[in-house]
């Protein structure tokens, strides 16, 4: 896992956890949830989504393959 990644699932990790416990804060102390951490929780979880599928195109073996088997698998 190559530093970058690690980074962006922390990032989105924080992202969740931080949005996510103002939400339920204010579910608790206004008894409502604003739209806009409702939308930021989600977008969160998308960009963790995101992190964790991110990765090499032609996939990780796809290197070692010859032409052939590249033109045969893809």
């Amino acid at each position: 896992m190559t530093i970058t990644k690690k980074v962006s699932l922390i990032g989105s990790l924080v992202i969740i956890v931080s949005i996510g416990s103002y939400g339920v804060y204010e579910w608790i102390t206004k008894e409502m949830i604003g739209a806009a951490t409702i939308f930021f929780v989600f977008l969160g979880i998308g960009l963790l989504f995101q992190s964790i599928t991110w990765g090499e195109m032609n996939g990780v073996n796809e290197g070692k393959k010859d032409e052939l088997e590249k033109h045969n698998t893809g």
